[in-house]
């Protein structure tokens, strides 16, 4: 499992930014420095002891090594020099130390945020048939809780390195000046690791699949909740949903309880396996087993385990929890490949595609739709429709409560495929399917029942520019769909005009000013097929009549296909397309 989840961070490691990436080899060469200083520090740690126990002790590797240079040097002097390089490795080996810590933390956070606008940015270009191939809720959790582990684990990955370079570092020194116990220790640790690994990785896996499942969950009923106030409120489930989401909340505690317990484990393991290494080594010296200075090299290695402990502990601890992502490393790292498979068809599908020019009818023909319903039954909504609409004009379509009239509208603007992707939608006389979706998007503009609106200025929201305002806005042109829309009157009472702020959703102004913001934003795209998907139901009758007396004069130059409740709007038509049952 361990080289499992080790090689799908190397996958990951393609969707990273070039800053990123070099920032990682940055932090190794600072990391095999901080292990080179790590052995200095014990090099000069052994020399200290010596000089302790011998303060005539001529015979330092530090001092020989002066010697080589400067014979002629007073013994204090050569002491003193040896005090002082010292130190310094003491400090430059904490300021490293600080400096991979930050490092680490820094890392971690770009990986969280390259995999977010890399999978972000995938997400949002999908087509419409493969994007609600599933809930908002997996995106959702994509995007925040498996990322967010995620990059916890490429954290803990590159504080795992650390750690090993000093473990490498401190095990060399002492396989040089006491090969036989740390031989011995080395082989005893191997085996208890491999021990604690091969009994818990299963555990991990699960536990791993588990959290993802209960943050999903978790996710989903904050969603739906939040999605669905209104209904919350009037019907007072409150306490229902609150106790869905305990449950859950419950069952991620639960999770985490189980796997920070596995992750403990190794600390008692650690520190009773070193005192007794510690413990078995005086033993040896004691009846000269082995040879030596046995309080200098008892210390050396007292002073070693104290150092070891926690660095071996952390390793584990590190080792352990690099696995804990493995869930959402596999679900991340599918999405980003699925999407990537998707954009390479969607490439190549793209010189495929013939160019339509400019907008003169759409026809439908022979139009068969069906779907199998929640109990399993074929169930048939359109079979062999035909209809044509031409431009400009207004054309509504019209019929009773599940005919189809969304679904017509979903297959004209090629957000869904006919029955057996059969050719039905024809634009100019060419098949839908024949025409980039990027294209025929560029022509359209669509108005749904409830339209989003961000938090941001009316200009903002009329142009959907959020990047530079005042980049590339017609402002002449602005003023023009005001008027047409009716708006005037509403921005000149801001004091700010069209630099006034909305809140989330608009929801600082009415319902009929909300459409007639969502019918300029449409309009100053300049379209050339207009669709409005019962984007006047919640609207009352004069305020629904006099948006419809605006459409009517757009329709001159403009293709508009509409859906209404209100067969009054109707007499605006060109057209209509009764969808009968």
């Amino acid at each position: 499992m361990i080289r499992e989840t080790f090689s799908l961070y190397l996958k990951i490691l393609k969707y990273l930014q070039d800053t990123t990436k070099k920032k990682i080899t940055f932090f190794l060469i600072f990391a095999a420095i901080g292990s080179l200083f790590d052995l200095l520090n014990f090099a000069f740690l052994s020399d200290a002891i010596k000089l302790l126990l011998d303060p005539d002790n001529t015979s330092l590797n530090f001092i020989r090594a002066i010697n080589l240079v400067s014979p002629q040097l007073p013994t204090d002097t050569k002491i003193k020099i040896f005090s002082v390089f010292f130190v310094c490795i003491i400090v430059i080996r904490y300021m490293i130390s600080q400096k991979n810590l930050l490092l680490s933390s820094i890392l971690g956070n770009n990986v969280n945020n390259d995999l977010v606008n890399s999978l972000f940015s995938k997400y949002i270009n999908l087509e419409f048939i493969e994007f609600y191939k599933q809930s908002s809720s997996i995106y959702f959790v994509r995007l925040t809780s498996d990322i967010n582990i995620i990059g916890s684990g490429f954290q803990n990955i590159l504080l795992l390195i650390l750690e090993m370079f000093t473990l490498i570092v401190i095990l060399s020194f002492f396989l040089i000046t006491q090969f036989t116990i740390t031989l011995l220790t080395c082989g005893v640790f191997f085996i208890v690791g491999i021990f604690y690994f091969k009994t818990v990785s299963k555990k991990i896996k699960k536990l791993s699949k588990e959290k993802v499942v209960y943050e999903q969950e978790k996710y989903r009923t904050l969603d739906e909740s939040l999605k669905s106030f209104v209904e919350i409120t009037i019907f007072g489930i409150q306490n229902a949903c609150q106790k869905i989401l305990n449950k859950w909340n419950m069952l991620l505690t639960q999770a985490n309880a189980k796997q920070n317990y596995i992750n403990n484990i190794p600390r008692i393991v650690i520190e009773n396996l070193l005192f007794f290494v510690f413990a078995f080594y005086i033993f040896l010296q004691k009846f000269n087993i082995i040879g030596g200075s046995s309080f200098l090299a008892g210390s050396v290695l007292l002073i070693a385990i104290l150092r070891l402990t926690p660095s071996l502990y952390r390793a584990i601890i590190l080792m352990s929890s690099s696995t804990n992502p493995h869930e959402s490393l596999r679900l991340v790292q599918e999405a980003l490949n699925f999407i990537s498979g998707q954009e390479e068809i969607n490439s190549r599908e793209e010189k495929k595609y013939v160019s339509i020019g400019q907008l003169n009818d759409i026809k439908i023909q022979g139009l068969n739709f069906s779907f199998v319903n929640n109990k399993g039954n074929l169930k048939v909504i359109f079979d062999g429709l035909n209809c044509q609409m031409t431009a400009p004009g207004m054309y509504g379509i019209t019929g009773k409560s599940g005919s189809g009239k969304s679904t017509l509208l979903e297959l004209i603007l090629g957000f869904r495929n006919c029955t057996n992707d059969e050719e039905c939608v024809y634009i100019n006389g060419i098949p839908l399917n024949s025409i980039s979706r990027r294209e025929w998007y560029k022509k359209i503009s669509y108005i749904p029942q409830h339209s989003t609106f961000f938090e941001g200025t009316i200009l903002e929201n009329i142009c959907v520019n959020f990047e530079d305002t005042n980049a590339n806005v017609d402002l002449e042109r602005v003023s023009e769909i005001i008027k047409l829309v009716k708006l005037t009157e509403l921005i000149n009472n801001f004091d700010l005009k069209l630099d006034h702020k909305l809140e989330q959703n608009a929801r600082n102004i009415s319902g009929g000013q909300r459409q007639r913001l969502a019918l300029a934003r449409a309009l100053y795209k300049s379209p050339e097929l207009l669709i409005l998907d019962e984007s006047t139901n919640a609207l009352d009758s004069e305020t629904e009549a006099g948006i419809f007396e605006d459409l009517k004069k757009i329709s001159e130059k403009v293709l508009i296909i509409f859906v209404a409740h209100n067969k009054n709007v109707y007499k605006h038509c060109k057209g209509i397309i009764d969808l009968k049952k």
